[in-house]
């Protein structure tokens, strides 16, 4: 029995909620409320010597996946809010403020090498260690985003999303554009204490 009002939560490329278009758009459009998507960048960083990574040029790696499905579920007609790059990116922690949410001074051997390898390409890439926990906290906790709602226009080749002027073929959709770091801190750091998460 589906329900109404469901929020659709995407953490990798489109190509499954793609599919359910495909099957039954009818349908999904009643049933689904929301679909909220870990991925894509409006608001690309500008181009740095130390940063030549596919969001300087407006790409991210889930929509360039499967360009023709992020064109379809964000052209769908459905409600669509982006947890992007944008906030993504903004929430990259030191090896302190690891140690710190966890609460240790030690890390067991096989988490530090996991770690120290990430943070090797945390400074390298400046890319996001929690991507997929910054997305799902905005069903958790969404009054700690900021929103602005945008006209824009998926590339079905590239999966480039480019602000766009209001017409038939764009679409305007929330793309989350700041996140209370403290607040999500908090959590991260409440919920892995308890071994909620």
């Amino acid at each position: 029995m589906c329900i109404a009002g469901v929020t659709v939560l995407c953490l990798a490329s489109l190509t499954n909620m793609s599919l359910c278009l495909s099957q039954d758009l009818n349908l999904v459009q009643q049933k689904v409320r929301e679909v909220v998507i870990m991925g894509g960048v409006v608001f690309p960083p500008p181009l740095s010597t130390e940063n030549e990574l596919f969001t300087q040029r407006g790409i991210e790696f889930n929509f360039y996946f499967d360009p023709d499905s992020a064109h379809k579920v964000v052209h769908s007609g459905l409600q669509v809010t982006m947890i992007g790059l944008e906030v993504a990116n903004s929430q990259v922690y030191t090896m302190e403020e690891i140690l710190q949410i966890l609460e240790t001074d030690v890390m067991p051997e096989e988490i530090l090498d996991a770690s120290l390898i990430l943070q090797t390409l945390l400074i390298s890439f400046d890319m996001s260690a929690t991507y997929s926990s910054v997305a799902c906290f905005y069903l958790i906790r969404p009054e700690c985003f900021k929103f602005e709602e945008v006209w824009v226009c998926v590339d079905c080749n590239t999966g480039r999303v480019e602000k766009a002027f209001p017409s038939d073929e764009n679409v305007k959709i929330r793309v989350a554009v700041q996140l209370d770091r403290q607040e999500y801190l908090s959590f991260l750091r409440d919920h892995l204490k308890n071994k909620e998460l």
